[in-house]
């Protein structure tokens, strides 16, 4: 899983629903800065949350793959982007200025073979959420997260995922969150973000003595 807390929150609620009690929460310490950079659950989540950073980290995810690759044992790589690169700069300058043009050139060498990917056997593109049009939160800049700017995007690189050269070793899938959430945003928006722009998050109950996965509906069709 490569990307950011949407993404993170996404596979905790897998994990859970797979283990259930077999799996406990551990808090995560806001002050530690270095989570950010860091695998982190058991080496399955890598919280890289811009486009420049995403490919470095494609690459040498695939590096990895390739030096520790061992015959029956085949790799999924979940991915999704977007968010954190339009929370700081405008949807032009991140086309423009080539971080989304050098972020899909490297996918798209990974999907057909050119860039060697150990037993990558799926590969999974997850679009950006959308973000509710009466959000507000004071703890951090809006930036340029608006609707319209991350639908386009998502374009952009759904554009070229489709014209990608696939090798007959990898699968494609791709899961458009987007268009799932949207529609659930507009008819029943003020049930379906239950931590600041999550749909899905991590709360605490019992006076903060205990972690829990909190799931909104439109989370759950994502998960579904």
């Amino acid at each position: 899983f490569i990307g950011s807390s949407h993404l993170r929150y996404n596979y905790l609620a897998i994990v859970d629903y797979l283990y259930g009690d077999q799996f406990t929460l551990i808090e995560e310490d806001p002050s530690d800065m270095s989570y950010f950079n860091l695998y982190s659950y058991s080496n399955s989540v890598a919280s890289t949350l811009f486009a420049d950073d995403q490919g470095d980290f494609l690459m040498s995810i695939c590096k990895q793959f390739q030096s520790s690759s061992r015959e029956g044992i085949h790799q999924t790589i979940v991915f999704q982007t977007g968010s954190w690169d339009l929370a700081f700069m405008p949807l032009g300058r991140l086309i423009r200025d080539f971080s989304a043009t050098k972020l899909i050139r490297v996918v798209m060498k990974i999907l057909s073979g050119d860039i060697p990917c150990g037993n990558l056997n799926h590969f999974i593109w997850m679009t950006t959420v959308p973000y509710r049009t009466s959000f507000v939160d004071n703890l951090f800049e809006w930036g340029h997260r608006y609707d319209s700017a991350i639908a386009a995007v998502n374009q952009f690189y759904l554009k070229h995922l489709m014209k990608a050269k696939v090798n007959e070793k990898i699968k494609l899938s791709i899961i458009d969150a987007y268009s799932i959430i949207k529609p659930r945003n507009i008819l029943n928006q003020y049930n379906e973000i239950v931590c600041k722009n999550h749909y899905i998050c991590v709360d605490t109950i019992d006076n903060k003595a205990k972690l829990i996965i909190i799931h909104t509906p439109a989370g759950d069709a994502v998960l579904e």
